[in-house]
């Protein structure tokens, strides 16, 4: 299918101011997202949902900074329609201006709706995400992860039943990148031991035999034009250079999104658009 097919417009504001100013922002030990404002002051710094932390967490040495937002919805959600092996698609909420510029650009880049995805894993009666962030592969309750979402851009794509059995090798792949405390790959290129979110996601199902979708080059993505100001900033500040192909999140037409190794579970509505079949409480309701 043509990936080039457009879905509307992704707007970004003064793109290239904002990244001016992001530049110039110093770093703080304000939280940088949601996510990150659940966590105590004093586990911010670091990976506070790498093997450490989350042992720690376990033992009831790391409590919840503040009130988890639509938990008890969003729990009995993932009991109803979560799987192991599911990927998790977001916007994400942040507040910083580079993050949320990176987020912008992400989704403007991809010509869709979403800017980060992840693994889900039940584990002893608790769902987890593994997902990869700047300080690194993570593994989050999913209650908490949740919290990043902006809006209702949040959707879940599970493997066909024919490729099921590489959900098992997907969620290893993972584990063992958590357990290792791989990072964040921030230039975008093919690498050891660092990943980006779609990378870690597609290697994993690449673990298990299964290609979930191609890597293009960021100057081929659908979205590529509206943001041809910004790339070459962005390459001088994170590395990324245009012609490497990278792992596109993309959208219905092209990059993991639109695998035809995947099948939607959940895809919440768009702004301004009518809703993809039921609400999220008439679907958890009529469990």
């Amino acid at each position: 299918m043509d990936r080039t097919a457009r879905r509307g417009p992704t707007r970004c504001f003064r793109p290239v101011a904002w990244l001016l100013l992001a530049l110039t922002v110093p770093a703080c030990s304000l939280p940088r997202s949601p996510t990150m404002a659940a966590v105590p002051p004093e586990w911010r710094h670091g990976n506070p949902f790498g093997p450490e932390a989350n042992a720690a967490r376990a033992c009831g040495m790391i409590h919840v900074h503040g009130q988890i937002r639509r938990a008890a919805e969003w729990t009995a959600f993932a009991q109803a329609h979560i799987e192991s092996g599911d990927l998790l698609f977001r916007r994400g909420r942040n507040y910083t201006l580079k993050g949320r510029l990176t987020t912008c650009v992400l989704a403007g880049a991809n010509d869709g709706r979403f800017s980060h995805v992840g693994l889900a894993r039940w584990e002893d009666d608790g769902l987890w995400v593994y997902d990869v962030e700047s300080e690194g592969v993570r593994k989050v309750p999913f209650v908490i992860w949740m919290l990043d979402v902006y809006g209702d851009n949040f959707a879940v794509k599970r493997v066909r039943p024919e490729h099921r059995h590489c959900i098992l090798a997907a969620l290893d792949f993972c584990e063992d990148a958590y357990r290792r405390h791989c990072g964040f790959n921030f230039a975008l290129r093919p690498t050891e031991g660092r990943y980006y979110c779609s990378e870690m996601v597609e290697k994993s199902y690449r673990a298990g035999g299964l290609i979930l979708s191609e890597p293009i080059p960021v100057c081929e993505m659908a979205g590529y034009r509206r943001v041809r100001l910004l790339v070459p900033l962005v390459e001088l500040w994170m590395g990324v250079d245009r012609n490497v192909p990278v792992f596109a999140l993309g959208n219905e037409h092209y990059g993991t999104f639109a695998s035809p190794q995947l099948e939607t579970v959940y895809e919440g509505p768009e702004p301004g658009k009518a809703e993809r079949g039921m609400p999220l409480t008439e679907k958890v309701e009529s469990e």
